[in-house]
């Protein structure tokens, strides 16, 4: 049979395991969270980076041409 000691000792424990599956959980809502903003970050870039590509395209095919003396 437990003892009051032992038993104040198990009450502790659940708390204890309590918390840390609390902490668990929020560790991995914030590396997902910083997942998903790193995704986002560079998704972003990557569209800066294609939207300036292809608004400089028209002016490539032009700088490329023969001159018209030619």
């Amino acid at each position: 049979m437990p003892t009051p000691a032992n038993g104040r000792m198990l009450l502790f424990e659940r708390k204890e395991a309590a918390v840390h599956h609390w902490m668990n959980g929020f560790d991995w809502t914030w590396v997902g969270a910083l997942m998903i903003a790193w995704i986002l970050l560079i998704a972003l870039i990557g569209y800066a980076a294609a939207l300036v590509a292809w608004r400089h395209s028209d002016d490539a095919h032009t700088q490329h041409r023969r001159p018209k003396s030619a």
